[in-house]
């Protein structure tokens, strides 16, 4: 997450004098008989099911509250009621139980974010016709955070993400355990405080590894987490990145980091990374973006991206990668959007 000030643009002849920073755009009926263009959006594979889920995020100009799949080559628009509008949440599939796990986000995308309460901490399942929403008291208002399921542990963990205190971003480092009846807080130290890292469950290494960065440093950071603590792994290599995509394909034994911000510019490398550290690919594919979103279709055994942003437009573009190529599985004209600190 970085910063800019905000500005108000008129886009595709639509007016929006009236969203200034101390009156963001909170909710947007999201009515779209189309799925276009989208940034800042949760995806996840129901793994029983065999769908892409898609939840929320913006569009060109309104944070969204819609329920899409993926299914048979076309998206389906599904539940008209649950969660509200909200940016930067996180969601991963419940292989246990079934379905998708949603928590967290922000209520708004654009302006300077100098409210505190438009972050979120509830949580909520999607079950494949309906989202139903989980009592109890978990960790605090968020959004950028990690969320993956321990699939050996049968365990949800989410790590940092960021709120406002006092008035400052405020960048967290806790992590959290689900256990299918409540929230833990089960460690406070590890890696540095962020948001906007990319996390995996290694079934390989039976462990969640998350890719991080440091302000302090230049390069990006491995860390492991065993169920009692994060330990730094030696396979950090690169810049670091924030707002990447990335998944894991269970059957090749390696995740997928596609893009995301680099901290002077947004990038379009694609990489590897298995037991034996990262491995830059050559593979052209999407253009340079951040802030779009990639699972691993277990049932078309391929990684499948959609959507970002590059500073200026949103894309509603679908890739696929398989064999260690990306080719194009929706076209879509990209959208001018109004101009933000993401």
């Amino acid at each position: 997450m970085y910063f800019s000030k905000f500005s108000i643009l008129v886009l595709a002849g639509i007016a929006l004098s009236s969203c200034r920073s101390e009156q963001p755009v909170l909710e947007n009926p999201a009515r779209e008989a189309r799925l276009q263009v989208r940034n800042a959006h949760a995806l996840a594979y129901d793994l029983a099911r065999d769908r892409i889920v898609l939840f929320g995020g913006a569009n060109d100009s309104l944070v969204c509250s819609d329920t899409w799949e993926w299914h048979n080559g076309r998206w389906q628009r599904k539940a008209q009621t649950g969660p509200p509008a909200r940016t930067f949440p996180a969601m991963c599939a419940d292989p246990v139980n079934g379905g998708v796990l949603l928590f967290g986000g922000n209520r708004v995308l654009f302006g300077t974010e100098e409210l505190r309460d438009t972050f979120l901490n509830d949580f909520w399942r999607w079950d494949g016709q309906n989202w139903h929403e989980i009592s109890g008291m978990g960790p605090a208002a968020r959004a950028e955070a990690s969320m993956v399921f321990d699939t050996e542990r049968n365990r949800l963990v989410l790590f940092g993400g960021y709120n406002r205190e006092r008035d400052r971003v405020n960048r967290l480092r806790d992590t959290w355990e689900w256990d299918g009846e409540k929230w833990q807080l089960v460690s406070d130290t590890g890696p540095a405080p962020q948001s906007g890292a990319t996390m995996i469950y290694d079934e390989k290494r039976a462990a969640i590894v998350l890719f991080g960065q440091n302000s302090e440093r230049t390069a990006g950071e491995v860390w492991q987490w065993s169920g009692n603590n994060w330990k730094m792994l030696p396979e950090g290599s690169g810049s670091r990145r924030y707002n990447a995509a990335i998944a894991y394909a269970p059957e090749h034994g390696y995740a997928l980091r596609f893009g995301g911000w680099n901290g002077e510019a947004r990038t379009n490398d694609s990489w590897i990374f298995d037991e034996t550290g990262w491995r830059l690919l050559a593979a052209e594919g999407p253009s340079a973006r951040n802030h779009s979103a990639m699972v691993y279709d277990n049932k078309n055994r391929r990684f499948v991206l959609f959507g970002g942003h590059d500073g200026e437009r949103v894309f509603g573009d679908m890739w696929a990668f398989e064999s260690e190529t990306w080719h194009q599985l929706r076209a879509s004209v990209p959208k001018l959007r109004i101009e933000n600190g993401h």
